[in-house]
């Protein structure tokens, strides 16, 4: 999706990259100007890690046949970036000011799920996710795609199930996300731990 293709983050939660934007040149030659050791990670040399292999190998010969292609490639990121601002804008406004935890349920308006993208969507869920079990999740494509369906009404389904212990109800225009509670045999049976 367009945050995964949007690239290495300047800022992602607690981690900051300040030097994400200063090519390695500059930094090398700003390193020899000012007397300043510079340490090489060992790995980046090495090709069967696929990170480097696409590095050193790949993108030098895919740039020697196109030679615009870094600056192409360059020019997607930048795009994705700006859509993933906007999503992460949107979905954290949506959060915001439209979730609420209530009785360990959330309940969304599908009307309003309905007229959000997919990647929206799936950030939603994931966020809601993290609210009800303070936990992250994963969704595959595949996954979304059959949430999305449900949303729809394509298979006329009352429930949908993300994990084992995470679940959707429809009921009239609403959607509620809630998390199936496991309870032991002891509390079962009203019995003390």
């Amino acid at each position: 999706d367009n945050i995964i293709l949007s690239g290495i983050r300047e800022k992602y939660k607690t981690l900051f990259r300040p030097l994400i934007f200063i090519k390695k040149k500059d930094l090398l030659f700003y390193a020899l100007e000012n007397k300043l050791k510079w340490n090489e990670d060992e790995t980046n040399l090495n090709n069967n890690i696929i990170r480097n292999k696409i590095r050193n190998k790949i993108l030098p010969s895919i740039i020697s046949k196109n030679k615009n292609y870094k600056n192409e490639v360059i020019d997607k990121i930048n795009k994705n970036k700006t859509i993933c601002k906007n999503i992460i804008n949107n979905v954290n406004n949506y959060i915001n000011n439209k979730i609420k935890l209530v009785n360990n349920y959330i309940e969304i308006n599908i009307n309003e799920l309905k007229t959000m993208s997919r990647i929206e969507i799936k950030y939603i869920v994931k966020k809601c996710y993290k609210i009800l079990k303070n936990k992250k999740i994963y969704f595959s494509k595949n996954h979304i795609d059959l949430f999305c369906n449900y949303l729809s009404n394509v298979d006329n389904k009352k429930y949908f199930t993300f994990n084992k212990l995470f679940f959707s109800y429809k009921m009239n225009n609403k959607l509620i996300l809630f998390e199936k509670r496991v309870r032991t045999k002891c509390q079962a049976q009203n019995l003390q731990i």
